[in-house]
């Protein structure tokens, strides 16, 4: 031969494991491992005119390997010739070479991959132990395909058919003969690259053996469940590989290898039904045989069981009494019993114990009722589900009385701290819920002594109808009652106010109800806020526009902070609660939820930045308001006259609009006060040494007063507006902003 040899010493590597691949089909190229890459020919070398047969290659149990890691060594454990290259010759030689587009076969370069091997082997398992055709044995520092790859590398990335191709030549020799120059030969294909890289045989093209695997189960079913079972599964003679069994998709155990043809598993779990059990058949990695599945039902018979119920004291008992409720089960059968009245579970389930189970209950309600002991089996242990039902007869409750008191007596003005005290009937226990119509008064208060007690401040103006409504404690056989009163209070016509912080604080004075804080979430300064039409929420918004809402106040965004080109310094509700305005220092007004969209002086040039809004009664309009009391009116808001051509002595920070929207006050950080349209004057700080500048200011909902409040949370009342309070004298976190009146 003139191909070029390099004979070597071959070096031992880490084999890796190989994936199964299936050839199907004639002239095949493999892609990656398992698959048959498309459009794939016959080498164009092909037929080789010195190789005078093909190559099998089969693993250490005598399974014929089509397939491998490119890392294994040896490439497998024989390599056997198809045909005998000369007669008399008794040693083997693998070698491999590297096709060459252009060149003869005789030309290629290519290194032995293993050492000469003597055959026939005896030694090896059959059907090589009796083959008189040459056969390599491999050892484990024979040379991997990888390194016959590094040796050689191939270039070839044209579609000639070159490319990742090898050749492996199976070479006899005999003491003292010359050498030989014939050879069987096998084309082998490398995919991938690494250690993950495989090849695959793809000339002489491998037959690819079907098979068929038959399950079948003994004893024949239906069997009692516990029975122990045998799977068998017979596949087609000759097919190496493993066996899983499985219930539908659960696996039963691990793969068991095929043995003469079967493989065989043992079990006494199969679950109570028909179970559809299958053999699924896995071939030895890269051999010729294809998998396949054997199916087969089994019918698992369960165990009947028989549940009984028991009730102790026999009924009727009065409600209340202590009922001992006893389930008896089949003897043997394990589980739980879950006590049911109706289809109401009573307590958790309970596990049967010396074929029994009970749980006990003072919490029957009155009545007769259905009481149920339903038993299900411990999973996988063969018996059946079974209920067990008795009716028992409750009667009926304690009934109570509960009256209430308010202390002092009404009337009294607004504010006023009064004291709700519930007396219920003697020996009923239980809580009171104090409540102003259907409006809860704090949280329950237990009874004790026979009674319950809180007291409140902030019960609105007018006659107001008081309620304690009496829960007693689950299953002491009293009925509840409600205790009512009317109760009269009097003030002006403005029930209470809320002071908002800028950190989100808040605080709630007169019949102004806390509905919660932003203290915890706002993410910049609060800079105004906006109370809902019933007084039942409101909302605040920082600086950054991000807008927080609690109580009846609805969530109309944006709920994170939002730039709109200059900080939010005003909002003002619409008169449904739907909607809001915001608007920012440099007139930008922003519309949300139902608020309509009437213009806005972004873009203009003003001689102060804006510091507030209010809307119009009807929602059709508002007005800005700019630091030097400059007014600008949008859609149906008219103007009244502003302080946009006077010399302040300090600047406007706040407007609030008349009742019916005919006028509109402005205050200063000093209190001043200027009235316009219909707003009449009712007195200002403006002449008084304040300790905090005034930030801000509210009507009472008739517009015959108003309240300023400054960045100390003082509060000034003017005209009706009542004074309940401030937080003039407590150290604050953080200054006062806004304030607004209900």
């Amino acid at each position: 031969m003139n191909a070029s040899i390099r004979l070597r010493t071959p070096k031992a590597t880490v084999t890796a494991g190989v994936t199964a691949l299936l050839i199907a089909g004639t002239a095949l190229t493999v892609g990656v491992f398992g698959a048959p890459l498309a459009g794939a020919s016959t080498p164009p070398w092909e037929p080789d005119a010195n190789s005078v047969g093909g190559l099998l290659l089969y693993n250490s149990s005598g399974t014929q390997i089509i397939s491998g890691s490119v890392t294994s060594q040896p490439i497998e454990a024989y390599v056997q010739g198809s045909t005998t290259v000369r007669a008399g010759d008794t040693k083997a030689t693998l070698y491999g070479y590297l096709p060459v587009s252009g060149e003869a076969p005789g030309q290629w370069s290519g290194e032995a991959m293993g050492s000469s091997t003597s055959y026939p082997n005896a030694s090896a398992p059959a059907p090589l132990n009796t083959s008189t055709l040459p056969v390599e044995t491999g050892g484990a520092t024979d040379e991997s395909v990888a390194q016959l790859e590094a040796d050689f590398p191939n270039k070839d990335t044209s579609a000639d058919g070159y490319a990742g191709m090898y050749v492996l030549r199976l070479e006899t020799t005999a003491t003292a003969k010359p050498a030989n120059t014939t050879y069987d030969s096998a084309d082998i294909q490398i995919t991938g690259t690494g250690s993950t890289a495989t090849w695959a045989v793809v000339y002489p093209v491998p037959t690819i053996s079907p098979t068929t695997t038959t399950l079948m189960a003994t004893p024949a079913g239906p069997q009692a469940f516990g029975t122990l079972v045998t799977l068998t599964a017979t596949v087609t003679a000759g097919a190496a590989g493993t066996v899983q069994f499985e219930n539908g998709t659960t696996d039963i155990g691990s793969p068991i290898a095929v043995a003469s043809g079967t493989a065989s598993i043992s079990t006494s779990t199969l679950p109570i039904g028909t179970d559809t059990l299958n053999a699924v058949f896995t071939p030895t990695t890269g051999s010729t045989f294809t998998g396949s599945s054997g199916t087969t039902t089994f019918v698992v018979a369960g165990v009947p069981t028989t549940t009984t119920l028991v009730a102790t004291p026999a009924s009727p008992q009065p409600f209340g009494t202590s009922v001992t409720l006893t389930a008896t089960v089949t003897t043997g059968a394990t589980g739980t019993v879950q006590f049911e009245n109706g289809t109401t579970a009573i307590g958790s389930p309970v596990t049967v114990a010396g074929g029994s189970a009970s749980i006990s209950t003072s919490t029957l309600p009155v009545g007769t009722d259905t009481l149920n002991a339903v038993f299900t089996p411990t999973a996988g242990n063969g018996y059946l589900t079974s209920t067990g039902t008795s009716s028992f007869t409750v009667t009926a409750l304690t009934a109570t009385t509960t009256s209430l008191t308010a202390t002092p007596a009404g009337p009294q003005p607004v504010g006023t701290v009064v004291s709700l005290t519930a007396t219920v009937t003697p020996g009923a226990t239980g809580t009171v819920q104090f409540e102003n119509g259907t409006t809860a008064i704090g949280s329950p208060v237990t009874v004790a002594g026979g009674s319950a007690s809180t007291s409140t401040s902030t019960l609105p103006v007018g006659t107001d109808t008081l309620n304690a409504v009496f829960t007693p404690t689950a299953g002491n056989g009293y009925s509840g009652s409600t205790g009512t009163t009317t109760y009269t209070l009097t003030g002006g016509s403005g029930l209470g106010y809320w002071l908002f912080g800028s950190d989100g604080g808040v605080f709630s004075f007169g019949n102004a109800g806390f509905h919660g804080s932003a203290l915890s979430s706002a993410t910049s300064p609060i800079a105004a806020v906006a109370p809902t039409p019933d007084s039942g929420g409101y909302w605040m918004v920082g600086t950054n526009a991000q807008v927080y809402n609690f109580g009846d106040a609805p969530n109309l965004g944006p709920n994170s902070p939002t730039y709109f080109g200059s900080p939010v310094v005003g909002m003002a509700a619409t008169p449904d609660g739907g909607g809001y305005w915001l608007v920012t220092a440099n007139g930008g007004v922003f519309s949300f939820g139902d608020a309509p969209n009437l213009g806005s002086m972004a873009g203009s040039v003003l001689n102060k930045p804006i510091v507030g809004i209010a809307a119009t009664t009807d929602g059709k309009g508002f007005w800005l308001l700019g630091g030097d009391g400059g007014i600008f009116a949008f859609g149906d808001a008219n103007f009244y006259g502003s302080t946009g051509a006077l010399t302040l002595n300090k600047p406007v920070v706040g407007i609030a609009p008349t009742p019916d929207g005919g006028g509109y006050w402005l205050v200063a950080s000093d209190g001043g006060i200027f009235a316009f349209g219909d707003a009449n004057f009712y007195g200002s700080t403006g002449a008084l040494t304040l300790n905090k500048p005034v930030v801000g200011m509210a009507p009472t909902p008739d517009g015959k007063g108003y309240w300023l409040v400054g960045s100390d949370g003082g509060v000034f009342s003017f005209g009706d507006a009542t004074f309940y309070g401030s937080t003039g004298g407590l150290t604050l976190n953080k200054p006062i902003v806004a304030m607004a009146g209900r």
